[in-house]
């Protein structure tokens, strides 16, 4: 199992465990809590509201949903799983600090260019990290979300900002580069359009949105269709070897081909059908059409 793999699996292991701001392993307990209460007031409503002891529903923690359990803030859940897997934990005391320390990094950059592998991921908001994660692949993300939450397992949203590879985390002589093509939902600009452009000749289409640049559910799907018809794996992230095989296919298409291209034909025929405006001769011409391009 590579440390990669390692650090997935102790992820998963701490989700559902207590948010409490400033831990980083240490087991949750109304004494722990009133410890940090008193350290930060500031936070000791919420602590507080969470807890059943403190807050007067229950004489003891049996049967409490975090009893025995760990607890982590954001930083800490990053930092405790590095030392678990690699034992050299994530220095600094908040995702800041974290992500400005050189030393803890092999590799960094923004969420655009992170590699389709397990590392860690930051919020970024104004000047600061706002937040950090674990990303383990396949579009989520496991990060102690808040004392309300606590530890989850969620799909990577637009908000985070920036990734990087912790040192330690894969073998010496593993290749961790930047795929200049790594796109995923929710990404948007060019490269999305001349992704959507690209699937849409080949007959992929897109009838609600064409190629307007945001990599939604309807290019997520188109994706993943083009990926199964290539023999490749049905993830819907788009790389490089999903990219040759796109520019292998336009490039054996025949001279016209694409005049009228099928995916456009059926976004049409999809929009009529869904508007249901009557237009019973074109829609009959259009699907004419599209058999004819097939």
């Amino acid at each position: 199992m590579t440390g990669a793999d390692q650090l997935t699996q102790w992820a998963r292991t701490e989700i559902g465990s207590p948010y409490i701001f400033g831990a980083a392993g240490q087991k949750c307990t109304p004494a722990y809590r009133q410890q940090v209460m008193k350290s930060k007031p500031e936070y000791a409503e919420a602590i507080q509201r969470n807890c059943p002891v403190l807050s007067g529903k229950s004489t003891s923690c049996s049967g409490c949903k975090y009893e025995g359990r760990k607890a982590y803030d954001c930083r800490g859940l990053t930092r405790e799983g590095l030392r678990a897997v690699t034992g050299r934990p994530i220095m600094g005391a908040g995702a800041t600090s974290q992500w400005n320390d050189a030393s803890n990094w092999e590799i960094k950059g923004p969420i655009h260019a992170m590699p389709e592998r397990p590392c860690i991921v930051f919020v970024q908001k104004g000047s600061t990290m706002s937040h950090t994660g674990i990303y383990i692949g396949g579009g989520a993300v496991i990060h102690a979300s808040g004392h309300n939450s606590g530890v989850i397992d969620s799909p990577m949203p637009r908000s985070w900002t920036h990734y990087a590879i912790p040192i330690g985390l894969y073998e010496e002589g593993e290749t961790i580069v930047e795929d200049a093509y790594l796109i995923r939902r929710r990404d948007k600009g060019e490269k999305i359009k001349n992704l959507q452009e690209g699937l849409m000749k080949l007959g992929y289409a897109l009838p609600r949105f064409g190629a307007d640049g945001d990599f939604g559910a309807e290019t997520e799907a188109a994706v993943k269709r083009f990926q199964q018809d290539h023999g490749l794996p049905p993830d819907a992230v788009w790389d490089s070897e999903c990219q040759a095989a796109l520019s292998a296919a336009l490039t054996a298409m025949t001279p016209g081909q694409d005049k009228f291209p099928l995916a456009s034909l059926d976004r049409l025929i999809d929009l009529l059908m869904a508007h249901r405006i009557g237009l019973d001769q074109a829609l009959e011409e259009l699907m004419d059409a599209r058999d004819l391009t097939a």
